[in-house]
This record gives C-alpha cells, structure tokens and sequence, in this order.
C-alpha cells in the first residue's frame, strides 16, 4: 500500500527535477547539445535565404560547419548572424503513439466483442485488455516503421525578430 502512495509523488518529484535540470541549461547549452546530433542542418542567415551545411557545432557563440555543396574547409557564422537553424528529425515516435492508440483502441473494441460471444472463456473487460494490449503492441510497432521513413525540419534556434 504505501509503495502506490509514494509512486505518484517519486514521479512527480522526477518530473520537477528533469525541469529543474533543463531549465538551468542556458540556450546555447541547449543549442551545441542539438546540433551534436546531427549530421546536416539549414541554416537561415539573417535578411537571407536557407543555406544546408554538413556537421554543424557551436563553438563559443559561433556556428562552425562544412559547406554542403563544396568541399572546402570549415567555415563559421556567428550565432548574432543567424536567424534560423533547423535539423531533420524523423516521425517515430509520434507514430509508434498514433499506431499504438488507433489500432490498440481497435484492439480493445475487437477483445471485448470476441468476449461477448457464447463460446468465449474471459469476460468483456479481460477481452477488452487482451485486445487493447495486443493491438497497442503491434501499432506501436507498424506505427514506429513508418514514422521513421517520414522526416521533417524541426527549428532548434530562432532568434527574435525585434532584435534585429
């Protein structure tokens, strides 16, 4: 009984300290973590176009990196100069979470009907679990496999437009 009363509040006292943490991390920090990441980045250079770059890091508040389209030495930016930054991520995990709602919701409907039936040995709610179960676990897993061949840009700095 009291491990339940004290797993809300050890995960909730987790919580606090994982924003604590993150909080405490400054921009920068943030931004040189997110690049370590990531082979290939766009870059949008203040009152200029988008320009790709191949292994972008932050080195003491200047944006190191090789050019795409040459392969000429490292050049650097600094991050004053710069508007925007965005890396490709893919679309695992929203769809391992999409895969496993939808066909885990399925799932539920199809284990608490087959539990319905004259011949079935659980009842409607261990057939719902079952089901749900199941189909949560084989979503997930389709879900994931096609998430992942979808990427997207996703914004790692933006600076404010007013300062500018």
């Amino acid at each position: 009984m009291l491990v339940r009363r004290a797993m809300p509040i050890t995960i909730l006292a987790l919580s606090i300290g994982t924003w604590i943490v993150s909080a405490s991390e400054t921009n920068e920090e943030q931004l040189s973590r997110a690049l370590a990441k990531v082979s290939e980045a766009r870059v949008q250079v203040t009152n200029s176009g988008w320009t790709m770059i191949r292994d972008p890091r932050l080195v003491s508040g200047q944006l190191t990196f090789a050019s795409a389209d040459s392969s000429s030495s490292s050049s650097s930016l600094l991050l004053n100069d710069v508007a925007k930054i965005q890396v490709k991520r893919d679309s695992g995990l929203k769809g391992t979470l999409l895969g496993a709602f939808f066909v885990g919701g399925m799932g539920v409907m199809l284990g608490a009907g087959y539990a319905t039936l004259d011949n079935a040995d659980v009842d409607t709610g261990q057939g719902a679990l079952i089901g749900g179960s199941i189909g949560a676990l084989i979503g997930a897993a389709f879900g994931f496999l096609i998430g992942n061949e979808f990427d997207h840009w996703s914004t790692v700095y933006e600076t404010n437009e007013e300062s500018h």
